[in-house]
């Protein structure tokens, strides 16, 4: 998407430099979110449901529930089942960010040439959180600067800054159409 997105603002160029699947693959598996693997993120998601359900049936059967009782209150609104819903939803949201994040930034370090900063775009919604608010427009040097997620369910991104036509070698601003030009072109 960023390699498509800088082609069509920079049309002249003959191609964008995309990183390799290997480098893609290992962002997966190597690169920590929030201090902690993927794996880990899931493998917690296992132990704390086992442990939730293990207190939901002791309270139910401490309360002289039936299993049908005890199964409610593991699928009700705020139950066992529906946590275990939303944590996943959360852990998917926050690694699919992560690599979103990080293969942009390897897009970006390969396209230098012709990138000169990134900056930080967040959904501004009601939902936003203080932090991504907080750096929404805020720009920095390409290695340089916090990189989403930056919390967990975290829906900010990076996107890149393209250099002034007259700084990228080899392209010349007046062939490029004035429907393409940035403001500082």
């Amino acid at each position: 998407w960023t390699a498509e997105t800088m082609q069509r603002q920079l049309p002249l160029r003959a191609g964008y430099v995309m990183p390799s699947p290997h480098l893609l693959q290992s962002l997966v598996v190597s690169r920590p979110m929030h201090g902690k693997f993927l794996r880990e993120w899931t493998s917690n998601i296992g132990s704390s449901t086992a442990k939730r359900i293990r207190q939901q049936i002791m309270l139910g059967v401490g309360q002289g529930e039936s299993i049908p009782q005890i199964m409610s209150r593991l699928r009700g609104a705020n139950g066992v089942l529906i946590k275990t819903a939303t944590e996943a939803q959360m852990v998917a949201r926050t690694a699919v960010n992560h690599v979103q994040t990080h293969a942009r930034q390897a897009v970006i370090a390969e396209n230098s040439d012709v990138v000169e900063r990134i900056q930080w775009l967040s959904t501004l919604d009601p939902r936003t959180s203080q932090i991504c608010a907080s750096l929404d427009g805020l720009t920095w040097p390409i290695n340089a600067g916090p990189r989403p997620p930056a919390h967990p369910n975290c829906r900010s991104d990076i996107i890149p800054v393209l250099k002034p036509l007259s700084q990228i070698p080899g392209v010349d601003a007046s062939k490029v159409p004035p429907s393409t030009r940035g403001a500082g072109s």
